[in-house]
């Protein structure tokens, strides 16, 4: 069963100012690695929210997201994101998240739905893996589109701790999976382009 899920995540077609939002949402604060939960949360749904130890007046009401705002903007228990990568003028970029359980879908929604605000053709496209591998897959977000798959294709994590070779021909696998994916996004674009009228 799933314990901790890492999210590889890579941000395509991007300008200056989706380089800015994302250099905003991934900078930890000084002295810390990661950005935690909540300061993700605010930062991509432009909320203020506080952990108590970090808020005298805290209150929970006011200060702290409901299980149905966290389900909605979050997903799973804790999410934390790192290795922001990514210089001004690039159009690509990357970052890692690494989460309770799943993939932060919800998340990564929310982070997608930003970005395209900005800049309509921006995507999110990368692949996960449980530190189990069990699942691994990929993933793409854009504007109106979004998919997610499971490799479908059953290791057995015992092996693929023991075995580096077979652990390559998964990632190997992974790769292909997320490739298919992104091929199949671009067919859905030539197709909503050369056939406006099924998208109505």
């Amino acid at each position: 069963m799933a314990n901790e899920m890492t999210t590889f995540v890579k941000v395509k077609k991007a300008n200056k100012e989706v380089y800015e939002k994302l250099k905003e949402i991934f900078t930890p604060i000084e002295g810390s690695y990661d950005v935690n939960s909540i300061e993700l949360i605010n930062r991509v749904y432009d909320k203020n929210y506080s952990y108590k130890a970090d808020n005298e007046n805290w209150n929970e009401e006011t200060d702290w997201p409901t299980s149905d705002e966290w389900g909605n903007m979050m997903g799973p228990k804790w999410c934390n994101g790192e290795e922001f990568y990514m210089d001004e003028g690039d159009e690509e970029g990357s970052f890692i998240l690494r989460s309770a359980w799943s993939v932060p879908q919800v998340l990564l929604e929310g982070l997608a739905k930003v970005l395209t605000d900005i800049k309509e053709d921006c995507y999110l496209v990368g692949n996960y893996e449980d530190e189990g591998y069990d699942p691994v897959g990929a993933f793409l977000y854009a504007k109106d589109y979004d998919d997610i798959e499971d490799l479908d294709h059953a290791y057995d994590p015992q092996d693929l701790w023991e075995d580096d070779e077979l652990r390559d021909q998964m990632w190997d696998e992974n790769i292909e999976l997320e490739k298919d994916i992104e091929n199949a996004y671009f067919e859905y674009l030539e197709d909503r382009k050369n056939n406006p009228q099924d998208y109505e």
